[in-house]
């Protein structure tokens, strides 16, 4: 283990830095929950989890990120299948593309708006 991961461990930084993830949070938009034909739910089912934890990993003014499917597995504690089924799920219903690097994906949350500073605008 280097040194500076091993400093930060002993010092307590990676639990502060871990606890600010875990207050981490992302935009949804309304119309996804209000919606007069549930069209967005029958189109989602339970991927709409992914779909969230899409939306809170992505880069705020991009909306991409990239991640393994077997990390994404782990993080939400489901098996890879799930995972993949969901993803196709999303894809099929237009929520998200996806692109393989040859290492892993970019997923790209469709339809992304960066949050702006001033909510007034």
């Amino acid at each position: 283990m280097t040194d500076h991961i091993s400093a930060s461990i002993n010092t307590g930084r990676f639990v502060r830095t871990r606890k600010l993830h875990d207050r981490w949070w992302g935009p949804v938009w309304r119309g996804l929950t209000v919606e007069e034909n549930a069209k967005h739910y029958r189109a989602m089912g339970k991927a709409v989890w992914l779909y969230i934890y899409l939306i809170v990993h992505a880069n705020r003014k991009t909306g991409e990120l990239f991640r393994l499917i077997p990390s994404i597995a782990k993080d939400m504690a489901l098996p890879e299948r799930t995972i993949r089924d969901w993803l196709r799920k999303l894809r099929k219903g237009g929520y998200v593309t996806t692109q393989s690097t040859g290492r892993g994906l970019v997923i790209s949350v469709l339809k992304w708006k960066p949050l702006r500073h001033n909510m007034s605008d």
